[in-house]
């Protein structure tokens, strides 16, 4: 019984996390079948594709968590330099590929990849060896010039997403440092700057195309319910049309061509009119849980990257879950970002359960340090 307890956090890491990764089949399979089969001939187009990224995803999970994390802790700065080369090769002509205005992704024939989404985790992974340092620590508690080291090493990863004309990725990253940098003791007033100068940037950006627009028809979606509102009032109307225990699986008529990026940014609200309000509180009620996991996980590392590592992912995976439903709500400004877990999106997901992989790896190590001497 000791023994089941004492692995009760990555079992349960686990378990949520292959739940999540079903689910999120499930539920692209039902958004995209129509669609898939008008645009290729197949109802299991995006199905099976989603299918063979999460097969590797968590072959890569399941790597990662019987490994010591700790073995990577002297690479993380050479893993963040090729996580930031291939965010430059988006901008290789006949290599990247843009989409909607927007250049994020290198044409590897068959798939495409998105490098924004590993660097997040890169990122990461990197400032969590960084800020373990008791030396750093001091450094960014006692002066601003320590603080700023920091934000120079994260500032040209965030400018190279800004230049593929994404604004969602930035705001993670820069949530996921600030947090980063108060676990580390950073002063009140050294992040009240920056927030300071970035929240007027990130308004900056929004003037004059359409993420204004964007940001307007999220005060009031109905003063343009056929342009920069249609979206998000579908979503609402999607949400609305599930009642407590929704119209069944598959049966949902919303991401018939009426809801866009149906399969992708807002596969919630398609989660809301198929499974209802019960499904959706269930869903809450596990991203809870996995949440509080993760934060487990942290409190029982064995070292201070474990603690910082930890607590970095579980809070840049929270986050995205956070903002990407308050989306689908209304209560956020429209912009695409995938649902960890659940949206399509073969970089997405493969990300995600790299960062579950550490996670679970975390959670092991910590186990087997606290286990007694015989």
């Amino acid at each position: 019984m000791k023994k089941y307890r004492s692995h009760a956090n990555e079992v349960t890491m686990s378990v949520l996390s292959v739940f999540f990764v079903g689910v999120g089949l499930l539920l692209i399979y039902s958004t995209s079948s129509v669609f898939s089969m008008q645009q290729f001939g197949s109802q299991y187009h995006f199905f099976s594709r989603q299918f063979l990224f999460a097969c590797f995803g968590l072959a890569l999970m399941a790597m990662l968590g019987l490994s010591d994390y700790r073995r990577f802790q002297p690479y993380t700065l050479q893993i963040l330099i090729v996580s930031g080369l291939l965010l430059t090769l988006v901008f290789v002509p006949h290599l990247g590929k843009e989409v909607r205005g927007a250049r994020r992704w290198i044409d590897l024939g068959p798939v495409n990849f998105q490098p924004s989404e590993l660097v997040k985790v890169t990122l990461v992974f990197y400032l969590a060896s960084l800020l373990s340092s008791k030396v750093v620590q001091k450094a960014i508690r006692e002066s601003f010039s320590g603080y700023l080291r920091i934000w120079l090493i994260a500032a040209p990863v965030v400018g190279l997403v800004l230049a593929q004309n994404d604004l969602g990725t930035p705001v993670i990253l820069v949530l996921a440092v600030l947090f980063l940098l108060f676990l580390a003791g950073a002063r009140a007033k050294h992040m009240a700057l920056t927030l300071l100068a970035v929240v007027p940037a990130g308004g900056l950006l929004c003037l004059g195309n359409h993420r204004w627009q964007r940001l307007i028809s999220f005060l009031d979606p109905w003063a343009d319910p056929y342009g920069a509102g249609y979206q998000l009032i579908q979503s609402l109307i999607s949400l609305g049309k599930g009642g407590w225990f929704g119209v069944g699986l598959g049966n949902g008529t919303q991401k018939l061509f009426y809801l866009p990026d149906a399969h992708t940014d807002f596969i919630f609200s398609v989660m809301g009119e198929e499974l209802g309000m019960v499904g959706c509180y269930g869903f809450l009620l596990l991203v809870l849980l996995f949440v509080v996991i993760g934060i487990r996980i942290a409190l029982r590392a064995p070292d201070a990257f474990g603690v910082f590592l930890a607590c970095g992912l579980t809070f840049l995976l929270g986050i995205q879950m956070a903002i990407n439903i308050a989306i689908a709500l209304g209560l956020l400004p429209t912009k695409g970002m995938a649902l960890p877990f659940l949206s399509y999106g073969g970089s997405s997901l493969v990300a995600t359960l790299i960062a579950v992989g550490l996670l679970i790896s975390i959670a092991r190590q910590g186990v087997m340090r606290s286990r007694p001497r015989t």
